[in-house]
């Protein structure tokens, strides 16, 4: 049976593990053991992998756990400096090294085929998905693990999420958030419907999607897969994710498929990860800025992709999905999750509901410049009364 370009890319790097590799759909034969397998999937950003692994190493030893990188087919030489960094296992505090692994994939899958890749190659009790950028708080993982613990029916446990360079959490569901109507960082949410679209867009916090959270574990709709645990046999209930959601919406869509399985999903607020802001998750489906032809090419070798261009062969499958630009993926996934979730109108209700509501965001904004002008005119009235009452 020929083998697929993911498995022979599999087998070149596989090498370092001194493991055999059998052809089986996706099975690769024997695993890598490790209580959590840790997933992070990595294309063009070492230095934010780096980030991520500097925080996580530590912490691997005493969990038990192990990683494994999938380059998403960077093709820029990112995945060799990759390499290069892990090579230097012996220095001082650079031990964990030897826990990790990189697997080049042929072809870049998006987020949730990465992450489907990678769990592949583990047979362990747990895994962890681990955004690539995101800083992972010392105790972390196994804080995650003790609130597994002792919760044995969470499928999903996520991990709080803190804004970089901040003390206190930014945007994470929390009561003192909800105030602010800006779920765009929230780790910890209801459902997502056509009222949490509408409520999003008005900026109406009781309604928001963000759920508030205290002090405890908590139980949520879904979680943000910046950092989460996953107990292996929800994987196995649910399956893999989703891949036709190539960035975004994929955390929720399978938090969604673990808990129609019997599982719960959790938020630990005792568990912290910091990662860069979020900017897509709040933004209108219908304002975002559409790529330029220019803008579509991820480096200076390629062709610009533009329907003018006669002889730029047309891209298909994978490469096609990687030319778009991060606002194209948001409103794919966007669509799809609401065809899964409501059906084929999904999408025009969740749409409908974000048009309201923004419609009367934008109505209560011009009553507040008009109440707020009105002000402005009795105030300088007040104080041309004063001048003259003084002269």
């Amino acid at each position: 049976m020929k083998l697929t370009p993911l498995i022979e890319a599999a087998r070149q790097n596989r090498a370092q593990l001194g493991q055999s590799i059998e052809h089986e759909g996706l099975s690769l034969g024997p695993m890598v053991k490790a209580f959590v397998g840790v997933v992070l999937v990595h294309h063009r950003a070492p230095a934010h992998l780096k980030r991520s692994l500097e925080s996580l190493g530590p912490q691997l030893e005493r969990a038990n756990a192990r990683i494994v990188i999938v380059d998403n087919h960077s093709n820029d030489g990112s995945a060799e400096e990759i390499a290069r960094y892990l090579s230097d296992a012996y220095g001082e505090g650079a031990s964990w090294k030897l826990r990790v692994s990189l697997i080049r994939s042929a072809t870049n899958r998006g987020f949730a085929g990465g992450i489907n890749y990678g769990l592949s190659f583990f047979d362990a009790p747990f895994n962890m998905i681990v955004a690539t950028g995101a800083e992972v708080h010392p105790g972390t993982l196994n804080q995650l693990l003790r609130t597994a613990k002792a919760n044995p029916k969470a499928g999903v446990i996520g991990a709080r999420i803190a804004a970089r360079n901040s003390e206190r959490p930014s945007d994470q569901g929390t009561r003192q958030q909800n105030q602010k109507s800006d779920a765009s960082n929230a780790f910890a949410f209801h459902g997502l419907s056509p009222m949490s679209e509408f409520a999003e867009a008005a900026q109406i916090p009781a309604l928001s999607a963000a759920k508030a959270i205290g002090k405890r574990a908590t139980r949520a709709n879904w979680v943000r897969f910046a950092c989460a645990l996953i107990r292996r046999k929800a994987i196995t209930a649910a399956g893999p994710l989703d891949e036709q959601y190539y960035m975004y919406f994929e955390d929720a869509d399978y938090c969604r498929t673990v808990r129609k399985k019997g599982f719960t999903v959790l938020c630990d607020p005792s568990a912290t990860v910091s990662v860069a802001a979020l900017s897509l998750r709040n933004k209108s489906p219908f304002l975002m800025k559409k790529p330029t032809a220019f803008e579509k090419t991820t480096n200076k070798t390629k062709q610009v992709c533009s329907p003018d261009n006669k002889d730029l062969a047309p891209l298909h499958g994978a490469a096609a999905r990687a030319e778009k630009s991060p606002a194209e993926h948001f409103q794919a996934s966007r669509e799809r999750y609401f065809r899964k979730r409501l059906g084929p109108f999904g999408p025009l209700f969740a749409n409908i509901g974000w048009q309201l509501g923004r419609g009367i965001f934008h109505i209560c904004e011009l009553l507040k410049h008009f109440q707020l002008k009105g002000l402005s005119v009795e105030r300088q009235e007040m104080r041309k009364g004063i001048s003259k009452s003084l002269s």
